[in-house]
């Protein structure tokens, strides 16, 4: 019987100092990983860091954009598309066109 002991003593102990051997690789490999992702410098996540204008119609209708290159600058005045509205007035036009004659 203090043989078998002796043996079933050994295996426990072996299987204890497997896991803790396991657990040791788990958390050096978890903090590669960690320490990794931080010295990259880069992430998955890209944003663009640019200044944006709001562009408004005084009138209700379809919006057609122009073709521009992108990263292209822009001046007041030009035109960036046209409007198109199926049931403007005259009379409002005109208002329009007197209110940019004016502005």
């Amino acid at each position: 019987m203090a043989i078998a002991d002796v043996v079933v003593a050994y295996k426990e102990n072996r299987v204890k100092y497997v896991l803790r051997i396991l657990g040791v690789v788990a958390i050096l490999f978890s903090l590669y990983v960690i320490v990794g992702e931080q010295l990259v410098g880069s992430s998955g996540d890209a944003y663009v860091n640019a200044p944006l204008a709001t562009i408004r119609a005084p009138i209700n209708g379809t919006l057609q954009l122009s073709t521009a290159p992108l990263g292209g600058r822009v001046r007041a005045g030009d035109a960036m598309g046209s409007v198109s509205a199926r049931a403007v007035a005259d009379a409002t036009l005109s208002g329009l066109e007197e209110g940019r004659l004016l502005a």
